[in-house]
């Protein structure tokens, strides 16, 4: 916004007001929002801060990706202060599917049927997990399931073992 103002050749902002709201733009919270709209000149240490990161940005991308290009493989190895980061959080999560070591776990499936004689089956949520995988500690618990499963008007059940 303020780069806009400077470059309409607006300079004086103190007649302008800052509408801030988080919540869903209903007539009640923009009313709240107008009414509670503070003067530009209370965010000038945050525009500050704005404009240092966007040219921050510019210099940091515009030479060190082309210093990190200089004798690199690969065709173009751009640099940013945001890119980096986020290119690191992709890094480290393909490190970790590329190190993802397979956990075998159960998982405790029913088929059940109703008065009517539909039948729908049903995966046993594990109630620590909120999921539908038993892992090795859980076993006496799906044991328990399965026996109660079976004293009852179920169809079938069947533990299923995955990797």
């Amino acid at each position: 916004m303020r780069i806009a103002l400077k470059e309409a050749g607006i300079t004086d902002i103190s007649r302008f007001r800052r509408f801030w709201v988080s919540e869903a733009l209903t007539k009640e919270v923009i009313l709240s929002g107008i009414s509670s709209a503070k003067p530009f000149a209370e965010y000038d240490a945050v525009a500050a801060q704005g404009f240092s990161r966007q040219h921050a940005d510019w210099l940091v991308g515009m030479n060190f990706s082309r210093l990190m290009s200089i004798g690199n493989p690969s065709p173009a190895f751009s640099v940013g202060r945001v890119q980096t980061a986020v290119l690191s959080s992709i890094a480290s999560r393909n490190d970790e599917v590329q190190n993802f070591v397979p956990v075998p776990y159960k998982a405790l499936e029913a088929s059940i049927i109703t008065d009517n004689n539909q039948i729908f089956s049903s995966l046993l949520e594990n109630p620590k997990t909120a999921k539908t995988a038993f892992f090795e500690d859980d076993f006496p618990y799906l044991e328990s399931a399965y026996k109660n499963c079976n004293s009852k008007p179920i169809d079938s059940v069947s533990v299923e073992s995955l990797e």
